[in-house]
């Protein structure tokens, strides 16, 4: 009776969301299965070695490429955790468990994006369907675990800034969303300057000594709890983060040329390879369209909305470029591999939310509605081309070099 009850009250617009989520359900379930690797990364199987190992004997030591055992510390704990306890309540395999978790926190955001944005919710889903956050929820990456986790630390930051009493909640909120970001992803403790930053807009703008006493403890406490973990890393292992970080080898020509392809990535939507010959079309009619906007804006841009509305895209833009500029910075000094579209699709994510955000509170309902069926075409294009296409390639072509090695490789394996 109660399920019905639920049902009678969801209008149109929930069960958009509601298929967004099952899509994305569908998609890796369907993408890890017929893909020979089941979207496996060597990161990826780095996560699974100690989430299955946390399930044998409960260690955070594992073997390691040289086959000894070392302390877990090249990558944060938290998203392996995370697979070995859902792989412990449902008695999944670690491979599976980490698809599942991925899923929830599709569901969680969703659920965030509910609270937020009420009947468009479903708009701000279709960001799901772009290639980037396709691939990266069908790899067991801890970027899933980040993203929403972003989504969370944000949501708190304009929670904090719209709400005139004191909440001890938002607090909490941001305490622990933006030390989950550090334990998903080292590049999480970012979020401890930002908590710092907004401490100190309290104290000299706001005039606000209590609130900015809160937030700067906030940020010290994090980084207390910060410099513990990487300190007991840099004592079992000789490295705060289990390996040394060399400075990139690649010139600055190159660097930027690789800065520049991710970017027009993260523009396009739809692919994340760089063909020039391929993207040449799509990237002119991107710059089209953004050279038409400036020249029109007035007409599609209401300009006599509520300034208020311009908190929320304000806040999740800047919590995302200040995310981007720091990924960029490690990118140029070494410190990552490779900027592609796995670093910065987090970020892009927050920004694409302000842009839908900004275009749903200050467009022309006329304006608006075609903004609505262009988002709506570009992800279901997308999601043909990264799904049923790719699926269709993979089962056509599927790599029996690739399983033929990992096989003779593993045979001599003893079981358990």
């Amino acid at each position: 009776m109660k399920i019905n009850n639920i049902f009678k009250k969801l209008i149109k617009e929930d069960y958009y969301l509601i298929t967004i989520f099952f899509v994305m359900t569908i998609t890796i379930i369907l993408k890890s299965y017929f893909n020979s690797s089941g979207y496996l990364s060597p990161d990826s199987i780095y996560y699974l070695s100690l989430a299955q190992n946390l399930l044998d004997n409960y260690s955070f030591y594992i073997y390691g490429p040289n086959m000894k055992i070392e302390l877990f510390a090249v990558l944060p704990v938290g998203y392996p955790f995370l697979i070995f306890l859902t792989a412990k309540i449902t008695g999944l395999s670690v491979f599976l468990a980490s698809k599942l978790l991925n899923i929830f926190f599709i569901g969680f955001v969703l659920f965030f994006f509910k609270k937020l944005f009420n009947k468009n919710a479903y708009l701000y889903g279709l960001i799901f369907l772009f290639a980037s956050l396709i691939q990266i929820y069908t790899y067991s990456w801890s970027e899933s675990v980040f993203i929403f986790c972003l989504v969370w630390f944000s949501t708190s930051i304009y929670l904090l800034l719209t709400n005139t009493k004191k909440n001890t909640l938002i607090y909490l909120s941001i305490l622990f969303s933006s030390l989950f970001l550090f334990l998903s992803r080292y590049i999480g403790a970012f979020s401890f300057g930002v908590v710092g930053l907004v401490g100190l807009y309290y104290l000299f703008v706001k005039k606000d000594k209590a609130r900015s006493i809160i937030l700067i403890s906030i940020a010290l406490i994090n980084l207390t709890l910060m410099s513990i973990y990487l300190h007991h890393n840099f004592i079992i292992s000789g490295y705060i983060t289990g390996l040394p970080r060399y400075f990139a080898p690649e010139t600055n020509i190159h660097l930027l040329e690789m800065f520049i392809k991710s970017i027009i990535l993260e523009i396009l939507f739809y692919s994340n390879h760089v063909i020039w010959k391929d993207i040449a079309f799509p990237l002119f009619q991107f710059i089209l369209f953004i050279l038409l906007f400036l020249k029109y804006r007035k007409s599609i841009i209401d300009q006599s909305t509520n300034k208020q509305l311009m908190i929320l895209p304000t806040v999740f833009s800047s919590i995302g470029i200040v995310y981007l500029v720091f990924m960029v910075f490690l990118s140029w000094n070494g410190y990552i591999e490779e900027l592609n579209y796995r670093l910065l699709a987090p970020g892009s994510f927050l920004i694409f939310i302000a842009i839908i955000n900004y275009f749903e509170n200050h467009s022309r309902a006329k304006y608006f509605n075609l903004f609505k069926i262009l988002l709506l075409s570009i992800s279901i294009y997308s999601w043909a081309l990264n799904v049923p296409y790719q699926i269709f390639k993979d089962i056509k072509n599927p790599n029996y070099e690739k399983i033929n090695n990992f096989n003779s490789k593993y045979t001599y394996v003893k079981k358990e």
